[in-house]
């Protein structure tokens, strides 16, 4: 699975093409393939290391059909272009091996610390999300990852459920996963923490939050900023003095009660005081 950014979008087709081929050259690009066996069948018209680049440009140019995606990568070769057929073949030939290792040893977390909102105070501030993507309506999608429910039937189309660890800055998606829709993010998230670096501070959202995973973050060496859920109690050790205070969480009401294992945290109350943004007036905890 890929995305594209608007930015992306705004480039020329030869930016792309040029950035595609500088970003992942062509002697990585042929070790992998050599490296997973993909090199073994081989096709003079439609080379495993050319259908590499070809499934890399389908994101880059995904607008297009299978055949005007060859004429992109090959706008110099005069002659006929293989049929979707063919091309579908070739795609299926090299697999999804070649694409994880090329995953794994191309995307870096690129924020150096001149670029703004990159790091606070020394930390390199990623963030912890998910989203849902619909997906061709097969039956192999159906099978795998399911529709969403609904009131009277299930959805139009099948759905992946996507979580990802972020680089705030760059937007880089530093690893992810990609489940059924009956997948919960919080559950593709105990996953995702232990690519959490130190030096890091954690970014996610309310839903997220809990004692285990709070756990987990300080147990990578990380730091964490997190909204909290309304329902959660907090009782003040001591107050800062810019308003915010320390406080324990625990993971039941019964550790509380007894005071034991709890984890020191800082609570900062705030309220949306800018009219241009939404929930304008409403107080959060983090």
């Amino acid at each position: 699975m890929f995305r594209i950014g608007k930015e992306a979008v705004a480039l020329s087709r030869a930016q792309r093409l040029h950035a595609l081929h500088r970003i992942i050259p062509r002697e990585k690009v042929k070790q992998i393939v050599r490296r997973t066996g993909r090199d073994q069948a081989f096709c003079a018209r439609l080379p495993a290391i050319f259908m590499v680049y070809f499934v890399l440009a389908m994101g880059l140019f995904c607008k297009d059909c299978y055949r005007q995606v060859f004429r992109w990568l090959k706008s110099w070769q005069r002659g006929s272009v293989p049929g979707r057929s063919s091309l579908c073949e070739a795609r299926r030939r090299l697999g999804v091996r070649p694409l994880v290792e090329l995953a794994r040893e191309t995307v870096k977390l690129l924020a150096k610390a001149d670029i703004p909102g990159a790091f606070y105070r020394g930390l390199r501030l990623v963030a912890l999300d998910g989203f849902v993507v619909d997906i061709p309506d097969m039956p192999a999608n159906d099978k795998v990852f399911g529709r969403p429910a609904g009131g009277r039937a299930p959805g139009a189309f099948p759905q992946a459920r996507v979580a990802a660890l972020c680089e705030a800055a760059t937007h880089v998606m530093r690893r992810w996963l990609i489940k059924p829709i009956t997948t919960s993010e919080q559950a593709m998230a105990d996953w995702l923490l232990g690519l959490l670096e130190p030096g890091m501070l954690l970014m996610w959202d309310r839903n997220f939050l809990s004692y285990g995973r709070v756990q987990r973050v300080i147990a990578q060496g990380a730091q964490l900023l997190a909204r909290v859920k309304k329902d959660l109690i907090f009782q003040p050790i001591r107050r800062l003095p810019d308003g915010s205070y320390l406080a324990r969480m625990y993971r039941n009401a019964i550790d509380r009660k007894h005071d034991r294992q709890g984890l020191l945290v800082r609570i900062i109350d705030y309220t949306f005081d800018d009219p241009r943004r939404p929930g304008q007036g409403k107080s959060i905890a983090c």
